[in-house]
């Protein structure tokens, strides 16, 4: 079925305003030197993230939001461990809702041997994580 089923219908038209928030949100991230950044996550979660050895943009969504009926289902007890590059032990992580852009949660997250663990707070449709490291000034 796939894309076929939106044939007659201008997508562009229909979602103009859906990525509205979030581009606003990565509007000002300046993208040179970004690259994917290897992550775990636990069963209930699909995404992705990028990044390099100061900030880090990764994006979550519930994994059984399949086509072709996509259902939005609230996702709750899930964890992701993102691999930071670099040395930073310390980054502070900016949860935001994927669809509307607003701040979540704001939490900060140490470094272990297994990179940024993240317990992530219950959350509807997708979540929107953006990490900086925290520089310690000398």
């Amino acid at each position: 079925m796939g894309m076929n089923q939106y044939s007659q219908t201008d997508l562009r038209t229909k979602y103009k305003h859906a990525s509205a928030p979030v581009a606003r949100l990565v509007n000002e991230i300046d993208f040179s030197g970004f690259k994917p950044i290897s992550l775990t996550k636990t069963d209930g979660l699909k995404g992705a993230a990028i990044g390099h050895d100061r900030l880090i943009l990764s994006w979550f969504r519930d994994s059984r939001c399949e086509p072709p009926h996509w259902p939005i289902q609230t996702v709750a007890d899930q964890v992701v461990t993102l691999k930071a590059p670099g040395r930073e032990s310390r980054w502070t992580a900016i949860l935001h809702n994927g669809i509307t852009g607003k701040m979540i949660d704001k939490i900060s997250v140490t470094r272990d041997d297994n990179g940024l663990r993240i317990h992530l707070p219950s959350f509807d449709d997708s979540v929107v994580i953006l990490l900086e490291a925290s520089r310690l000034k000398k």
